[in-house]
């Protein structure tokens, strides 16, 4: 078989596949956690290596320490924007009340 496309993809070791779809799904996870909260994915290092280990626990304690900073002391402005397409902001709101 050649090395192009879908046919490279089937020719490779099944462990390959797995690691290459975890690493994508690690990356996605990452982005959409990112948008959400603002931090990485908790469980980032558990999807890519299968455990999570001490170090894991650290840094699942850290990003949740630092989303709890986040949540308290900031405003995320990707959540604004979306409150105001939306109509739910407070402006939005009180300035389509009157």
């Amino acid at each position: 078989m050649n090395k192009d496309g879908i046919a490279f993809i089937f020719d490779s070791n099944p462990d390959d596949i797995l690691q290459r779809f975890r690493n994508l799904w690690t990356v996605m996870g990452d982005y959409l956690s990112r948008h959400y909260s603002g931090t990485d994915s908790t469980i980032s290092r558990v999807t890519r290596d299968g455990k999570e280990g001490l170090f894991g626990k650290i840094d699942h304690k850290s990003k949740v320490f630092q989303r709890y900073l986040i949540n308290c002391f900031s405003v995320n402005p990707m959540q604004t924007c979306i409150d105001i397409v939306l109509g739910k902001h407070i402006t939005t709101t009180a300035s389509s009340e009157l």
